[in-house]
């Protein structure tokens, strides 16, 4: 059977989101392909990638940890636009030192 540029789109990359942590529902989600659909793509996508299809089946319990991992990020970028502000605000100190000194 012929398959759509997304389902083979969606082949190509379902390990890569498999390894990211994506359920095959989160999958579907990302590349707009459905359940169903992907549910009959996996013997071929398990032979592609030499492992099962159980191994495929299996559903971990990653949200959580995509969701820890993005919380780590913002607070990472929160430190970093605090850092930008503390220079900011010195850079500003530095320049009305400067102003009154003339």
């Amino acid at each position: 059977m012929a398959k759509t540029l997304r389902v083979t789109e969606m082949m190509s990359s379902f390990m890569e989101y498999r390894e990211n942590g994506y359920s095959i529902k989160e999958i579907s989600k990302e590349t707009g392909v459905s359940i169903g659909s992907i549910y009959s793509c996996l013997e071929e996508i398990a032979k592609m990638n030499n492992v099962t299809r159980d191994t495929l089946l299996y559903e971990p319990h990653s949200t959580y940890y995509r969701m820890i991992e993005g919380v780590s990020k913002e607070r990472r970028n929160i430190e970093k636009v605090s850092n930008l502000l503390k220079s900011l605000k010195d850079k500003v100190d530095e320049l009305e030192k400067l102003s009154t000194s003339i």
